[in-house]
């Protein structure tokens, strides 16, 4: 059975957007912007071919860095002072 992920939004996290691992999984219709790393996909190891496992990501949108500067303070490590 495969594992959909619709519809993720993830932003401005100070380390992953999101992590994924084991199985089939599909991502679609999802955004991922401002994060330190957008999606990491893992692995059990198996190389070069991880049988049973394949990740896909359709239909989504990566920003790598927006005009979205955060605020000054707090927990935001990516607030930039110019």
């Amino acid at each position: 059975v495969t594992a959909v992920i619709d519809t993720l939004i993830s932003f401005k996290n100070n380390d992953l957007g999101a992590w994924i691992r084991g199985g089939d999984i599909i991502i679609q219709n999802s955004g991922f912007a401002d994060n330190a790393v957008g999606l990491s996909f893992a692995s059990d190891g198996s190389y070069p071919k991880d049988e049973g496992s394949s990740q896909e990501v359709t239909q989504s949108l990566f920003v790598g860095e927006s005009q979205n500067r955060g605020t000054n303070g707090g927990q935001n490590k990516y607030c930039v002072t110019s």
